[in-house]
């Protein structure tokens, strides 16, 4: 009897050493924790890049639909400067026009914008019955400057004029950039703006534009007779791209910088360190060609300081740094785990090697084992109670990711597509896997710790209340749950649940072709109950018998067949717990039987 007690002894250490080292399992759940992390934070980077991009994209278009609006605002105040002229038969002088601009309010209506006025197309035989008539109002009117064309452009009428005084008299002949825009505007009975030039009324010299609205004696361009020859001339207004640029956009919220060019030559630029909002390494740039009025400005839009400050977001570092902490606490437990086992077998190996010196008695070697090992049973229970603390640890950073995963979705639900919808749940579900396995370890080691306080309880009652619990899934399977009459029995009351709600969810799961039937019975020995759970599921190989009782052993994929592999140690760890034992009896396809012993 003595030479079995000591093989037992020895063959229980065998396992203990076993169990303590690190094992594939442990390293497996490590890299899936880290490879759930990544892909969380990386998943969430992109989506929240992809929002900040289509950001971008909007405040471009919105800058770009400023502008161009604003131009077609402009426009409408030149086509009510022709409607004005047509309504006077085309016989307006310097008071009538003088009259329109004020009663058109253009600083208050059309902010940007530097004056409205008239120019009209003089023919050589015309020039003096067009110098008189003006002169009668004006006297010290004139064109100028000289030059070698056979027509002449003047702007005739310019107000306000007290702004605009220089540009009086002005012939649009002398410069290339006005002469081909107006006569382009004559040609095509279209609105034109002229390319780049400097206005003359411009103390600043910076750049600026003409805008042209053409009109002939029967009103608008008529494409059924020669337009030249029923051509009079202009409505047009001048600017200062600076002065359009701040009367466009200085009352919006932008978060984008803008420059314009007009073919090589830069009509506006925010470009530079002298714009607060200047970011010198911007996120994001973009170049639209708009067309415009018979030219092409090109617009350089690149995204700001404001817009770097308004796109920042925490939420893909606050997951990484969520799952990296849930890895780095998993591996501190697994190697606290594997040390502490460590040194409790080199204090048992020491114990023992101390009682074989001092005596060749095996009586006293048994002993000395038994010693020992009582001494690594405190160890591991102070080991266990480190794991019920740490486990309860791992829960919060794991709810962490899962609400962050649950606000993100919520908050981007109308931007994500299917395949983002599938990473959620992804995501979600590895959490929900991983909070499983936590919750078993947190039960197993809760199992091992504390004082057993027993007491007398109804096991039908029991079994009645883990039948209502497990209703959705024996009613998704379509599984029948039976039983014969149970003893009352002696145990601690919230750890025999469990056991019952363990074996019959395992005979639900692991179901064959048929549906699931499950029945619970107990008979009565000499000094024991032995209840049975008896299912007709796939059945379990005799190899595996030991297997299924340790930790995160499973014998199917999780994707096939769900579950955390802590079921049944828990059950085992229990029963063993108040003086039983637990066993099984199996046939391939026919299914299992279960037997635990509670101690009467």
């Amino acid at each position: 009897m003595q030479k079995e007690q000591l093989d037992d002894i020895i063959s229980e250490r065998a396992a203990l050493e076993k169990a303590g080292k690190m094992h594939f399992i442990h390293w497996m759940v490590i890299f899936l924790s880290l490879a759930l992390t990544f892909f969380a934070w990386s998943f969430a980077k992109s989506q929240v890049d992809e929002k900040i991009s289509k950001q971008f994209d909007r405040e471009v278009e919105h800058v770009v639909e400023l502008v161009t609006e604003r131009m077609q605002k402009y426009e409408d105040a030149l086509w009510s400067g022709v409607a004005n002229i047509q309504s006077n038969d085309k016989k307006i002088n310097f008071l009538d026009w003088k009259k329109f601009s004020h009663s058109l309010k253009i600083h208050d209506r059309y902010p940007g914008i530097s004056g409205i006025g008239v120019i009209y197309n003089i023919k050589p035989d015309e020039l003096p019955d067009y110098l008189k008539r003006e002169r009668k109002l004006r006297p010290n009117y004139k064109i100028h400057p000289k030059h070698g064309r056979d027509e002449y452009w003047p702007i005739t009428y310019i107000e306000p004029v007290s702004k605009n005084a220089a540009a009086v008299g002005l012939d649009m002949a002398h410069e290339k950039h006005r002469y081909e825009a107006i006569v382009k505007a004559r040609d095509t009975g279209t609105t034109q703006i002229t390319g780049p030039i400097t206005l003359v009324q411009d103390s600043a010299k910076t750049p600026g534009f003409l805008f042209y609205f053409p009109f002939y004696k029967n009103g608008l361009a008529d494409s059924r007779g020669d337009i030249n020859k029923e051509f009079l001339g202009v409505v047009y207004a001048p600017f200062i791209v600076k002065n359009l640029m701040g009367g466009t956009l200085e009352k919006e919220k932008r978060y984008v910088g803008i420059s314009i060019n007009d073919g090589q030559s830069n009509l506006y630029n925010e470009h530079s360190s002298e714009f607060l909002d200047y970011d010198p390494k911007p996120m994001f740039t973009e170049k639209v060609d708009v067309n415009l009025y018979g030219r092409t400005w090109g617009f350089d839009v690149r995204s700001t300081k404001s817009f770097r400050a308004k796109s920042h977001n925490n939420q893909p570092i606050i997951i990484l740094g969520a799952g990296l902490t849930i890895d780095f606490l998993l591996l501190i437990l697994f190697i606290s785990l594997s040390r502490s086992n460590k040194n409790a077998l080199e204090f048992a190996n020491r114990m023992s090697q101390e009682y074989q010196n001092k005596s060749a008695d095996l009586e006293e070697a048994i002993i000395g084992i038994e010693k020992a090992n009582v001494d690594l049973e405190l160890s591991n229970q102070e080991l266990e109670r480190f794991a019920h603390i740490v486990s309860h640890d791992l829960q919060e950073p794991l709810r962490t990711i899962n609400g962050f995963c649950d606000r993100f979705a919520k908050k981007y639900e109308d931007e994500l597509d299917d395949q983002a919808n599938v990473y959620i749940n992804f995501i979600t579900s590895g959490v929900i896997r991983m909070q499983d396995l936590i919750k078993g370890l947190l039960a197993y080691s809760t199992v091992l710790s504390g004082d057993i306080v027993k007491e007398e309880i109804n096991t039908e009652e029991a079994l009645q209340i883990v039948i209502h619990n497990l209703k959705d899934a024996i009613d998704r399977e379509k599984a029948t749950v039976t039983y014969d009459d149970l003893p009352a029995i002696r145990f601690n009351e919230p750890a025999f649940q469990p056991i019952f709600q363990n074996l019959i969810l395992n005979g639900i799961r692991y179901r064959s072709s048929k549906n699931p039937i499950v029945n619970i019975s107990a008979r009565e020995e000499e000094d024991f109950w032995v209840f049975s759970v008896k299912d007709n599921g796939m059945g379990i190989e005799e190899k595996f018998y030991r297997r299924v009782f340790e930790m995160f052993q499973r014998l199917h994929r999780t994707e096939d067949i769900a579950g955390t592999g802590m079921g049944l140690p828990l059950c085992k760890k229990i029963i063993e717990r108040h003086g039983g034992d637990i066993w099984l009896e199996s046939k391939i396809g026919e299914g299992t039987t279960f037997h635990f012993s509670i101690p009467k």
